[in-house]
């Protein structure tokens, strides 16, 4: 893949390999080479087909292939689902713990600072935020894009415009300004400690435009037969704002994962189905 520099800047280029034709996984990418860093990242997983070690990170995983665990530059990121599936609390030792109740979500810091952020939705659409710290209300109107990602908000009392780019893999483009909520791309909720967007029950990698667990599509041609992909590996073509493949491709009704932004229908009522082992 070539991210292709702006402003006179050199392109970025990263190598991924993947294990021989024929050989068990197929599409578990084993290694990624970045040409602005000149290092070698590995990969690896469980049985499951689960990523358990990317470059700097260490996963691990409930019964039901959900993840559990998160472990960068020696902090653990511990999350919690309810028994749909859906993340319902996310323990982080920089940032403190945060308790997703559908579009309303409770945020209480390392210094005892609570916060609460309530999403608010018309016709699958977000159009608002309110975020509450020490009884004081702050109200953002937000226009999103066609993926569900709020690239713009206006502050309700003092007008104020923030606008933010992310490329169709969801990593930020330029200047990343100060946004009025932890929610990035898709709305949806991120850990910056991490670096990982959780989309529905998976986490999803940005940078590297995959997810970490492995969900199984009907057929739908060779693009969808990789379960670790993003929209077929063509974001820009295949916007999926509902399921973990493309439309048309997957009942959703039995779906265990989804991608769904916040606020939609999908991301508050994901299966509690587990994931299925690769062959």
């Amino acid at each position: 893949m070539t991210e292709h520099g702006i402003g006179g800047a050199d392109d970025v280029t990263s190598t991924s390999s993947y294990p021989e034709a024929g050989t068990p996984n197929p599409h578990a990418v084993q290694s990624v080479t970045d040409s602005a860093v000149g290092r070698v990242g590995a990969f690896g997983y469980d049985a499951d087909g689960n990523t358990t070690t990317t470059p700097g990170r260490t996963l691990t995983y409930d019964a039901l292939g959900r993840v559990a665990t998160v472990t960068k530059d020696g902090a653990t990121e511990t999350d919690v689902h309810d028994a749909d599936g859906a993340l319902l609390v996310q323990a982080d030792p920089n940032t403190g713990t945060t308790l997703f109740l559908g579009n309303t979500e409770v945020h209480k810091a390392t210094d005892g600072t609570v916060t609460a952020t309530r999403t608010y939705v018309l016709d699958g659409i977000v159009v608002d935020e309110r975020t509450t710290t020490g009884g004081s209300n702050k109200v953002f109107a937000l226009d999103t894009d066609v993926d569900g990602t709020a690239d713009l908000e206006i502050g309700a009392t003092d007008k104020s415009v923030t606008r933010r780019w992310f490329d169709p893999f969801g990593n930020a483009r330029g200047t990343v300004p100060v946004w009025s909520s932890p929610h990035g791309f898709r709305n949806a909720g991120g850990s910056a400690g991490t670096g990982l967007v959780q989309l529905g029950g998976r986490e999803y990698d940005p940078t590297l435009g995959r997810f970490l667990s492995a969900v199984a599509c009907p057929a739908g041609g060779p693009l969808l037969a990789n379960g670790y992909s993003f929209r077929a590996n063509d974001p820009v073509t295949d916007t999926d704002p509902e399921g973990a493949c493309t439309d048309g491709q997957v009942d959703r009704a039995t779906t265990p994962d989804h991608e769904a932004p916040l606020g939609s229908v999908s991301a508050a009522q994901p299966s509690g189905v587990p994931h299925q082992p690769l062959p």
